[in-house]
């Protein structure tokens, strides 16, 4: 499980302030807090006793749990918020256009401000937070000087809790933030309290609301007869005592519902994860791309190899044909044709052509006179042209054949009378099928 440490600077911070911090887990439970206090910020040491004095530095600077996840919070007071329409609807078009767009609601050099920009509201109007670039690098120096690279930088006031049916009031010293339900926090002076409240439209307003107040022991103290008076005036009153502190609530409330950051624009990368995926950018992109090639490579050789092996599955189905003319279905042609020429070479034997041709030798060695034209041999039967002197030699030789367990069709091919007799003749063993 990862941990989130959560540090809130004080106003007007500077490198060595004392930071308060408070360590959460993934569920929000606090594991652990403190106050972490600078070397800037302790007594002189006591030079007669050097060992001591180095043992307190390091018990007052080592209780910041180093190593996790940082967002930290910036004081409210030195940020400003304002909304505008703007056409732009990307982040970065947004933060191009926002010194233009604000530059008549904000005083002092644009050029030395710097703007964050949270989501597009509902009303078309996009928020900005804007601070002085002087005060970010002022923060990012408080937080290097202790140790600590954010993940995020936040305005405390935009991490106070908000809630879907009550206008949350939130006192905290001599300041008030108001968020009511689906809008911005707003932070106004809390004294007098009652006329703060009357500026935000919670007091005096058609539906009164119904509140929910949170504050810390001394705020309540402070403001309990106000709040007690607007209780009678508004829709319902509930108190929430933050008896861990404020920053135990804020870090919570950011924790489920991360607000927006500063580190944005040119101090995007400034920030821990940020910081370190720019550092990997370029070769994360580049073995993205060898990745591509390689995958893309392999997919083109899979294709041209498939297209291949069609291409020449068709060459062998075409040559079985040829070869095989009496099969008319071909499942695996190579094992087809494979048996094929195993049976002819059985049949090469002696129940085969050459069994054949010694038999048609024989005959010839009995009649003289027979002359064998062409032969044409096929699957165990032959087909013959012969010619003899006339049909009692052809006769003769069909006879012949015949004692030596051949079965001949012979059919005479009419000639001239007086000439030699021809004959086709269709020759097999006995038992076959001609």
């Amino acid at each position: 499980m990862s941990e989130t440490l959560f540090v809130r600077l004080p106003p007007g911070a500077e490198p060595g302030a004392a930071l308060e911090w408070v360590l959460l887990d993934d569920a929000g439970a606090r594991l652990d807090q403190g106050v972490h206090v600078g070397l800037a910020q302790l007594p002189a040491p006591d030079t007669s006793d050097g060992a001591l004095a180095s043992v307190e530095v390091e018990t007052a600077t080592s209780r910041l749990p180093l190593g996790r996840r940082v967002v930290a919070f910036v004081p409210a007071t030195e940020v400003s918020v304002a909304a505008v329409e703007l056409p732009a609807r990307s982040a970065s078009k947004a933060l191009q256009l926002a010194p233009f767009a604000l530059e008549e609601q904000l005083a002092g050099d644009i050029e030395q401000l710097h703007f964050a920009v949270g989501e597009q509201e509902d009303s078309g109007k996009t928020p900005f937070v804007v601070c002085a670039r002087a005060a970010m690098e002022r923060w990012l120096e408080v937080l290097q000087v202790a140790g600590l690279n954010p993940a995020a930088l936040v305005p405390d006031f935009l991490a106070v809790p908000a809630n879907p049916g009550h206008t949350v009031v939130w006192l905290e010293g001599r300041m008030v933030t108001i968020r009511p339900p689906g809008q911005w926090p707003m932070l106004l002076d809390a004294e007098p309290l009652e006329a703060a409240l009357e500026l935000a439209g919670v007091l005096g307003a058609a539906v009164p609301p119904h509140l929910l107040v949170y504050a810390a022991e001394p705020e309540h103290t402070t403001h309990a007869v106000v709040l007690e008076s607007v209780g009678a005036q508004v829709g319902s009153l509930r108190m929430q005592l933050l008896t861990d502190g404020p920053l135990a609530a804020l870090a919570v409330s950011a924790l489920h519902e991360p607000p927006l950051t500063l580190l944005q624009g040119a101090y995007a990368s400034r920030g821990a994860s940020t910081g370190r995926l720019a550092r990997w950018r370029v070769p994360l992109a580049l073995a993205a791309t060898l990745a591509a090639l390689a995958v893309g490579g392999q997919v083109v050789d899979l294709l041209h190899a498939r297209s291949e092996a069609k291409r020449l599955d068709g060459l062998i189905a075409d040559v079985a044909h040829q070869a095989m003319p009496d099969v008319h279905k071909l499942v695996d042609p190579r094992r087809q044709v494979e048996a094929k020429l195993a049976q002819a070479k059985g049949r090469s034997g002696a129940d085969g052509l050459t069994a054949t041709l010694a038999a048609l030798a024989a005959a010839r060695d009995t009649t003289p006179t027979m002359e064998l034209d062409n032969v044409t041999y096929y699957d165990g039967t032959a087909d013959l042209q012969i010619k003899a002197a006339d049909a009692t030699a052809l006769e003769q030789v069909r006879s012949g054949l015949a004692a030596r367990g051949y079965t001949a069709q012979l059919q005479v091919v009419p000639g001239i009378e007086g000439g030699p007799a021809a004959a086709r003749m269709r020759l097999s063993r006995e038992g076959a099928t001609p």
